[in-house]
């Protein structure tokens, strides 16, 4: 039997991501960076049109607020059969290094948000920086998510993450993970009937966590620009047929599907990796691998995948 395969896009816009890379912007420079939705969602649209894939989408309600044509692309998304989730509303970098109740608040009016735009409530959650804690499955739960994806089971990343705040203003800077997020499943699990039990007290039974993929033993992080960095035939080669043995999470962040130079963005954003790679080198890489993907795998939404585990595990 083939194990499923779910493609996540984070939709971090330009004004997100220079803000992570220590920049200030002004009124004028967010209007002109508000082209992000439209010009990448129409991209993602047509790529997974073309492969016949139906994706999740993680929104922060931030980038979208007042933003007409953003909001129009994001309900596009929903009625082509896209799910849309939440990446918090106000996309903070060190979310769950706030409080309990500023958590809950900001997890709560982002949930709203979508479903003002979709007509559905969203049932996936990832935090920016992909951190967790078990308090942060707590809160979760009481919002009545199925599904966390925010997981890194990854010491690399978590070290890389660590590295790149060092030079960051506060609200720049990384959020805490619990420590038995590194070592946790690598492969959508319960959350309490996982490693995770011995924090939880009181936790819904119903949550399911989504971490990205990782390759076994080493716990190198697969996602996208693993594909940028090595191709498709050195994927291939090297570890293909080990991601192929679970079920894999693979995510994308919305950048990944913009051309620096040619789609007159600001320069500043030269700083994020492979965003100077040319577009339709990108979207090749992605292709190849998907397409190959598609023969091994069976590609599911997050929510439907994480239904099915719950559906199972009961």
């Amino acid at each position: 039997m083939k194990n499923s395969c779910s493609v996540q896009v984070d939709l971090d816009s330009f004004a997100t991501l220079l803000h992570f890379y220590n920049y200030r912007l002004t009124d004028r420079e967010l209007k002109e960076l508000s082209i992000f939705y439209p010009l990448v969602i129409s991209r993602f649209l047509d790529l997974f049109r073309r492969l016949d894939i139906k994706a999740t989408f993680f929104v922060a309600g931030w980038d979208v607020e007042g933003n007409p044509e953003a909001a129009e692309s994001i309900k596009l998304l929903s009625s082509q059969g896209h799910e849309v989730a939440s990446h918090s509303y106000a996309h903070q970098y060190n979310f769950t290094c706030l409080n309990e109740k500023e958590i809950e608040s900001d997890i709560q009016k982002n949930s709203n948000f979508i479903e003002n735009i979709t007509g559905l409530k969203p049932l996936g959650f990832k935090t920016p920086g992909c951190c967790s804690t078990a308090a942060l499955f707590a809160i979760i739960s009481r919002c009545g998510f199925l599904y966390d994806s925010s997981v890194a089971p990854s010491f690399i990343y978590e070290f890389w993450k660590r590295m790149r705040s060092i030079s960051k203003h506060n609200e720049y800077r990384s959020g805490k993970s619990d420590f038995i997020s590194l070592i946790s499943p690598r492969i959508p699990y319960r959350v309490s009937r996982s490693i995770w039990r011995y924090k939880l007290a009181g936790l819904s039974p119903q949550i399911i966590e989504m971490p990205f993929s990782c390759l076994p033993f080493t716990r190198v992080p697969f996602y996208s620009n693993s594909l940028f960095m090595f191709g498709e035939n050195a994927i291939n080669r090297l570890c293909y047929s080990l991601l192929k043995r679970n079920h894999l999470i693979f995510f994308m962040h919305g950048i990944d599907l913009v051309d620096l130079y040619k789609d007159n963005v600001d320069i500043r954003l030269r700083a994020h990796p492979f965003v100077s790679m040319p577009l339709a080198k990108k979207i090749k890489h992605l292709e190849v691998f998907l397409q190959k993907a598609k023969g091994d795998f069976i590609f599911k939404r997050s929510d439907v995948l994480a239904r099915e585990i719950l559906n199972n595990n009961k």
